[in-house]
């Protein structure tokens, strides 16, 4: 079975002025099936990089210890800690998790 790629154009922000031209003629290739299949274990290595015990990690996300457990173990958490998790560590979540990740940015 081959994997699926999905190609997006990269445009503008919708924040932005409106422009609906692609960045350097840049388009983004990602394989969503390998994000999901790796980032359980991303995960895991920021939580063991960034806190000391499962303890640690379940009061700075203000989750229970069975939830920061399955983390601690390796399972992915919802979308929002990851948002959390890039604002409390700006300098160094993001080389966790999206070190990587199969999305690049190709010539169109």
């Amino acid at each position: 079975m081959s994997a699926v790629v999905l190609v997006f154009p990269q445009t503008v922000p919708r924040a932005a002025p409106l422009s609906p031209e692609p960045l350097s003629g840049q388009v983004v290739q990602l394989e969503p099936y390998r994000v999901l299949r790796d980032f359980g274990g991303q995960w895991q290595a920021y939580l063991r990089a960034h806190f000391a015990s499962i303890n640690d990690a379940a009061l700075a996300f203000g989750v229970t210890e069975r939830a920061a457990r399955r983390w601690w173990d390796g399972a992915g958490p919802r979308g929002a800690f990851v948002a959390i998790a890039l604002r409390m560590h700006p300098e160094t979540a993001a080389a966790y998790l999206l070190a990587d990740v199969p999305a690049r940015a190709v010539a169109a």
